[in-house]
């Protein structure tokens, strides 16, 4: 065949999937990608890529957040005289 990669009805079988991993199932056959707008793909693939990424950036933030707090005298405080005891 010699296509390579940039044969169109490959491309169309790996990105259905990528698209059906994301989702969880096979929801999409390589023919269905065609129908498909960019947008659409795009935030398919965005969350099952980029997501996981992200959420390992919010939770160091939250991290961070919280070490902040608990070295505020009076939000340590707050902490301690909410627990019950």
């Amino acid at each position: 065949m010699g296509h390579g990669t940039t044969w169109e009805p490959l491309q169309n079988v790996l990105l259905a999937r990528k698209v059906n991993a994301a989702l969880g199932g096979a929801v999409l056959g390589p023919w269905d990608i065609d129908q498909l707008d960019d947008t659409t793909v795009d935030v398919i693939l965005g969350l099952a890529e980029d997501l996981p990424g992200l959420k390992a950036g919010q939770q160091k933030i939250e991290g961070e957040l919280q070490a902040w707090r608990m070295r505020h005298p009076t939000y340590k405080d707050r902490e301690s005289r909410m627990k019950v005891h």
